[in-house]
């Protein structure tokens, strides 16, 4: 499907809830860039409503975008994906999408809650926060939940993600990568790869399942 197909489709409905408030045992962070929209599609309804982390999605695009594209997401996933606020808690059970242009910071909620907070910067004007915006996210990511942290690079240009996947694999969290096969541009997973930071090359239809097994230690875990 063509960016411009994906985003005319209606946006009306209204994100939905999840069954529960708490605070995620896993954190996920996608990346992805040319062919991303059309990747998330197809990756992110195979992961069940009872997923136990949350998903952070970056998808570099133009500013006004990403919200379109997490209310296209929202239609057709079974965890509901909205475009992430400032200062947001971050909730297991939801995919969140980070606002283009912006840099995020990951902090510590209090204990009783259990409930980490997102802040974002504008980083139009400070080319290297833009440029880095994958490697900064999952290094945030890494500093609050270690091994419980999963990467993921999906088709797209550049290299932004290789040091966020390595700062996961230092900490044993879990580093993925799309295959060229299923890649509509491979620049980005294949310099991962190059790079030597990626735990495991997967075709597309098979990230999500590998991620439910990893977050539910079950080899016979699927997302759908």
């Amino acid at each position: 499907m063509a960016l411009e197909e994906f985003m005319q489709t209606s946006t009306t409905d209204t994100a939905r809830e999840p069954a529960a408030s708490k605070g995620p045992d896993w954190l996920v962070v996608a990346a992805a860039g040319s062919g991303g929209p059309q990747a998330l599609a197809q990756m992110f309804p195979r992961f069940p409503a009872n997923f136990p982390g949350t998903i952070i999605i970056i998808q570099h695009m133009r500013p006004g975008f990403t919200r379109v594209l997490a209310d296209q997401l929202n239609h057709i996933c079974q965890l509901p994906v909205h475009e992430a606020s400032d200062g947001e808690a971050l909730q297991a059970g939801r995919i969140l999408m980070i606002p283009a242009a912006t840099s995020l910071t990951i902090e510590p909620g209090d204990q009783a809650s259990g409930h980490p907070y997102v802040f974002f910067l504008d980083s139009t004007k400070k080319p290297a926060e833009q440029a880095g915006r994958v490697d900064n996210a999952m290094r945030c990511a890494v500093e609050l939940f270690g091994k419980k942290t999963i990467g993921v690079l999906l088709t797209g240009l550049g290299s932004d993600g290789c040091e966020g996947l390595r700062a996961i694999s230092q900490a044993s969290g879990t580093a993925l990568v799309q295959d060229e096969n299923t890649s509509i541009v491979h620049d980005l997973p294949a310099s991962a790869i190059r790079a030597g930071v990626a735990h495991e090359v997967l075709p597309l239809w098979g990230i999500a399942d590998r991620i439910m097994e990893i977050v539910t230690g079950d080899a016979n875990a699927l997302a759908a």
